[in-house]
């Protein structure tokens, strides 16, 4: 993967994979906030969440869509239903074409610094029974969030690609797939 117009080329074809089969939600004001507040809500209810655990969600959107509107780069959410061993559930996957979150552990332990993303993924990872991460350096991020109609086991995948220093080219990649009950892994 590359940087600068070829890591856009990258970045549009990675959301193009992470946001299949997603109502999406370009996040571009406050008012695409609260749309896709309210389509979690209406999918939470469908699917048969509890109002504590769609409100839980709703505020993960919440969070992660504000993080898109102050640190990203053509922000979109997806909505979609999943299913794990049997358990419904509602998936969230946040997007960009941002330069990605350089120290995902830190962003997850919610220290605020300037220039930072600050306590936004923290408070969203708190708020869900799953999150995943998927990040490729100067081309684009994924946040997935999960919660379920009832406890599954937790399972989370993070993926953080990046340039040797002395390098303008990714040149390693990862995938992840789930289907069902299973998660299948590749890196290349």
């Amino acid at each position: 993967m590359r940087h600068g117009r070829d890591g856009d080329q990258v970045g549009q074809v990675l959301i193009a994979h992470w946001l299949a089969g997603c109502e999406r939600i370009a996040i571009v004001d406050e008012a695409s906030i609260s749309e896709a507040r309210e389509l979690v809500r209406t999918r939470s209810a469908a699917l048969g969440l509890s109002t504590l655990a769609s409100e839980k969600l709703v505020a993960a959107v919440s969070e992660l869509a504000h993080n898109q509107l102050a640190h990203a780069v053509r922000g979109e959410l997806g909505v979609r239903a999943t299913e794990r061993a049997g358990v419904a559930g509602l998936e969230i996957v946040a997007t960009n074409r941002g330069k990605g979150i350089v120290d995902p552990a830190e962003a997850l332990r919610g220290a605020p610094r300037p220039q930072a993303a600050g306590i936004g993924l923290s408070a969203a990872v708190r708020q869900v029974d799953e999150l995943d991460f998927d990040i490729r350096l100067g081309a684009g991020s994924c946040i997935t969030v999960r919660c379920f109609v009832s406890p599954v086991r937790r399972s989370e995948v993070g993926i953080l690609a990046r340039a040797h220093p002395d390098e303008t080219t990714i040149g390693d990649t990862a995938i992840t797939l789930r289907t069902g009950g299973r998660l299948t892994l590749g890196v290349v």
